[in-house]
């Protein structure tokens, strides 16, 4: 017997015919040896460090997955690596990886997003004063976390989170300070109009 499929629509019909930036499974490790991966997407051939848009997934039990992103798509499209990172915590990799995240956030969670874009400074890919982190629901915690936690790394980035969650004036006028001089700020809002 032969079956015949016949497709009832295309789900990206504006896609047709364009070229979408290919996006890889990068390996790194976390500062305390947990090995970690995150999906990055940017456009093909480029050899200088570019600019990094961090996109922590939300959940956080939630995962990032390996395919067509529209956001990432979008942001690669621009000149931007876009790296999501499937930090201690998510889902869909096993339950020890997914119960290692229990009480870590802001911790051992935010160190696996930070490394990741650590190891993408250390391998040449991105420039490590063109930095911004993105993200909405837990990721959005993980982005305000990012832009105002120690680590140097982020420092020259800014933060974007959609969600309208509250937070103490101090952290905000932290974060007013980064976002006053990042370049990416305005791609950001249109991103999201």
């Amino acid at each position: 017997t032969s079956v015949q499929m016949d497709p009832v629509m295309p789900l990206h019909p504006s896609l047709a015919g364009e070229k979408l930036s290919p996006t890889q499974v990068v390996a790194y490790d976390g500062r305390d040896g947990t090995e970690l991966w995150a999906y990055v997407t940017a456009k093909a051939g480029a050899t200088e460090a570019r600019p990094t848009v961090v996109l922590p997934h939300g959940g956080p039990e939630s995962r990032d997955t390996f395919g067509y992103d529209s956001f990432a798509q979008f942001l690669a499209g621009q000149g931007y690596v876009v790296v999501q990172p499937n930090f201690r915590g998510s889902g869909g990799f096993g339950e020890k990886f997914t119960v290692a995240g229990n009480g870590q956030w802001g911790k051992a969670m935010q160190d696996d997003v930070t490394d990741a874009l650590k190891h993408m400074i250390a391998t040449g890919v991105t420039d490590p004063k063109r930095v911004c982190i993105v993200g909405a629901s837990y990721g959005g915690y993980a982005a305000l976390a990012g832009a105002t936690a120690g680590d140097a790394v982020l420092l020259h980035g800014c933060c974007h989170n959609p969600t309208g969650i509250d937070y103490t004036p101090a952290q905000w006028d932290e974060i007013a300070a980064a976002l006053a001089n990042s370049p990416v700020l305005p791609l950001l809002d249109l991103a999201y109009q």
